[in-house]
């Protein structure tokens, strides 16, 4: 929809009206209230109806600029030159399902930045909408501890169609790129090979740090290993300690594991928990489908293999 712009609302016979459930339902004074879905059109009246309207003041950055950002909020215009397929992922706090795509953005100078999207937001912006210029106020750049970037947009981050001036001079200014000569950057922290073999563990040196370091916070390290034994995969209650809220949150949510036995030329290590999120790559199922799975079964546990 368009800033300014009046729309006819049609609604067709299959349309419900429904009486609002509470006095400040929805934020709104009204007594009834229409759910917005396939049964509703909106038809943008000719420009004779526009009215005026505040506008937003938005002053997108160089995309080079933004590497030089540990934590911020920026505008972003530039064009769309590729899109990432969804991906399903588990939310670390609240162990929800949720999904996540990629998209990359060129400016004037050549210079490509990737944006992850989050939910809902994945299915509205697809490929038919390469080529398409967008500009985006308020996305979100983090950097983490690793010095790896991260730019998001998360819901307060707003789509726009105007001003139309700076959104032609972009169209302009990136009409002529050719996207496969553009540099697409890394969405995921790529380690050298000297920081994996400095990282990296053997079995019987996990075992002894886990047995010296009891009180130890969460540590992150590479070892080579073989599968012995592949366990049941099921679902079980979330334990895992936290905030009073984040335990209320998470004390009627399932989690889906299994165990695994692994071995390397040092030692042999049995119940070792794999989750959801991890055993994807072997099994060539994302988290959706292996949920589906236990659900069909109408059981807690199932062998994987």
């Amino acid at each position: 929809m368009n800033l300014g712009s009046i729309y006819l609302v049609i609604l067709d016979k299959d349309v419900k009206i429904n009486d609002k459930k509470s006095k400040f339902g929805n934020f709104t004074n009204v007594d009834k209230e229409i759910t917005i879905n396939e049964h509703i059109k909106f038809l943008e009246l000719p420009v004779q109806f526009k009215f005026d309207h505040p506008g937003y003041n938005v002053l997108p950055v160089d995309f080079k600029t933004c590497e030089s950002y540990d934590t911020s909020s920026v505008d972003i215009l530039g064009r769309i030159v590729k899109i990432t397929p969804i991906e399903n992922f588990i939310q670390p706090k609240s162990e929800k399902v949720s999904c996540k795509r990629h998209m990359f953005l060129v400016d004037k100078n050549e210079k490509v930045i990737a944006i992850a999207i989050f939910g809902q937001r994945c299915f509205k912006i697809g490929e038919e909408q390469i080529d398409k210029i967008v500009l985006i106020k308020g996305v979100s750049i983090k950097r983490h501890e690793s010095g790896f970037q991260y730019i998001s947009i998360d819901d307060k981050s707003l789509f726009l169609n105007e001003p139309e001036s700076l959104i032609n001079d972009m169209v302009i200014g990136t009409q002529s790129i050719n996207k496969d000569n553009l540099v697409y950057p890394e969405i995921t922290k790529v380690e050298k090979i000297s920081e994996i073999l400095n990282n990296c563990y053997t079995l019987e040196r996990i075992i002894k740090f886990g047995k010296d370091n009891t009180n130890f916070k969460d540590k992150f390290v590479y070892c080579f290993v073989r599968v012995l034994k592949w366990g049941t995969f099921g679902k079980g209650k979330y334990e895992l300690a936290g905030t009073p809220t984040e335990t209320a949150n998470r004390k009627n949510q399932d989690v889906l594991y299994t165990r695994v036995t692994l071995n390397d030329s040092t030692a042999v290590q049995g119940q070792i928990s794999l989750f959801s999120n991890r055993i994807v790559p072997f099994i060539n199922k994302n988290e959706i489908a292996i949920r589906r799975m236990i659900e069909e079964k109408n059981e807690l546990n199932f062998m994987v293999f």
